[in-house]
């Protein structure tokens, strides 16, 4: 069934959406709690402007005002972004350009998790039970328990970043407590621009 533009507009004044609210970042006044539990997951993107981005259980460019829980258990996590502009970005339980007025309490665990983005201006991203670029205004808890991480990014202008259990370009408000435990993680980047990083644990 194919719906006109007229329609689409007339449907989101009666449910109350707007343009500016579809694409607006999140803000939640209260506490926020994250229970996901998945078995496989597989993105793609093959093109040449590819992207391919799976989130499950995070939180991104949001203001909460209360404290956070997230509970996060996955099996097989695939990305990919084949093509000439690719970029592949995994975020698993992370907390990622947001403000956190309270506490933050992270719990993942991870079987299996591939990223890879292989093209010409490739780029691979793996956040595990992250904070990245955040505020804080309490204290943070971290417990990571991951089996195998790879992640890869192969092409001439290639990057490929792994964080797990990590804290980065963030302020944290009070204590902050990181359990990580990991099975294999590879990182790679083959290509010619090629660099490869990986923090496990880690405060930069």
């Amino acid at each position: 069934m194919k719906v006109s533009t007229k329609q689409l507009l007339l449907l989101m004044a009666l449910t109350g959406f707007s343009i500016e609210s579809v694409f607006a970042e999140s803000k939640i006044e209260g506490d926020v709690d994250i229970n996901v539990e998945t078995e496989n997951v597989i993105s793609a993107a093959i093109g040449n402007e590819s992207s391919s981005e799976v989130s499950i259980g995070s939180i991104a460019e949001s203001e909460i005002g209360g404290d956070v829980e997230i509970n996060v258990q996955t099996g097989n996590v695939i990305s990919a972004a084949i093509g000439n502009e690719s970029e592949s970005i995994v975020n698993i339980g992370s907390v990622k350009d947001s403000n956190v007025e309270g506490d933050v309490k992270i719990d993942v665990k991870t079987e299996n998790v591939i990223s890879a983005a292989i093209g010409n201006e490739t780029r691979s991203e793996v956040n595990i039970g992250s904070i990245l670029n955040s505020e804080l205004g309490g204290d943070a808890t971290i417990n990571v328990e991951t089996g195998n991480v790879i992640s890869a990014a192969i092409g001439n202008e290639s990057a490929s970043e792994v964080n797990v259990g990590s804290v980065k370009d963030s302020e944290v408000g009070g204590d902050l407590n990181i359990n990580v435990k990991t099975g294999n993680i590879i990182s790679a980047a083959i290509g010619n621009e090629t660099t490869s990083k990986v923090s496990i644990g880690n405060i930069e």
